[in-house]
């Protein structure tokens, strides 16, 4: 990351990365596992399932149906039928195009 002029800050993804993995193998254990989130993290549980030598796949969390505003959208504002169906299959392709970095380190105390 660099301050750029202005006081605008430029991010570097893969430099955000590359930091996250270091921290993420500080704080493995022989129990870790990690768990994407269908939504917008399954692709970077994957990535860094290889990247930190991890056997098997990682696990995949669909948040479709733990939404807290399904009172305003209700299930047609969602792709509920894809998550579901993902959620079933262990596909950890996202149901919507969305693709945010949220991700989830499971296996720690």
């Amino acid at each position: 990351m660099t301050a750029a002029p202005a006081g605008n800050l430029l991010l570097d993804a893969e430099a955000l990365y590359q930091e996250l993995l270091r921290g993420v193998r500080q704080l493995m254990t022989p129990q870790t596992r990690l768990v994407g989130i269908t939504s917008g993290g399954a692709w970077l549980a994957e990535r860094m399932q290889k990247d930190l030598g991890l056997p098997g796949q990682p696990g995949v969390i669909s948040s479709a149906m733990h939404r807290d505003d399904f009172a305003q959208r209700g299930l047609a504002g969602s792709d509920t039928r894809a998550a579901a169906k993902s959620a079933c299959t262990g596909s950890s392709r996202p149901p919507r195009s969305t693709r945010t970095a949220s991700w989830t380190l499971a296996g720690r105390p």
